[in-house]
């Protein structure tokens, strides 16, 4: 079994599999609430705290991306400000997901952002490759 520490290994393993994966990718980034403390202002100063918002979101087959650096320069190129990207991976059952599981997958991760739902499913990484633990 393939341990997952970055963007590559994580390709790898999908590429592996006997079942046909489609990636699913939403990029977010955090914001300090419209209604906050000041402590809440000072913690997101210091790069902590905040809400995070689902910006855009994509998927991708994992033969369609070669690292994680092509994957953010064509995301900067559709949105310029995005933080962090999440990542899931959806296998197909004889054959390849359907539109609509891949449509109801990416719904799904949406609300958990926005909602601060349950992410360990995820994994998420920063603009700059490095994965994020969100605590």
């Amino acid at each position: 079994m393939v341990q997952i520490t970055d963007f590559e290994t994580l390709l790898e393993a999908t590429r592996q599999q006997q079942e046909t994966f489609q990636m699913l990718f939403v990029f977010a980034k955090s914001a300090l609430p419209a209604e906050h403390s000041k402590g809440e202002a000072e913690r997101f100063k210091s790069g902590l705290g905040g809400e995070l918002t689902p910006m855009m979101c994509v998927d991708k087959k994992p033969d369609e991306l070669s690292d994680f650096k092509a994957l953010a320069l064509e995301a900067e190129k559709l949105f310029l400000d995005w933080q962090m990207v999440f990542i899931g991976a959806l296998p197909g059952r004889a054959g390849a997901p359907t539109k609509e599981e891949i449509d109801d997958a990416l719904k799904n991760m949406v609300q958990a952002i926005q909602f601060g739902g349950d992410m360990s499913g995820y994994l998420i990484f920063d603009k700059n490759g490095d994965p994020i633990r969100i605590v």
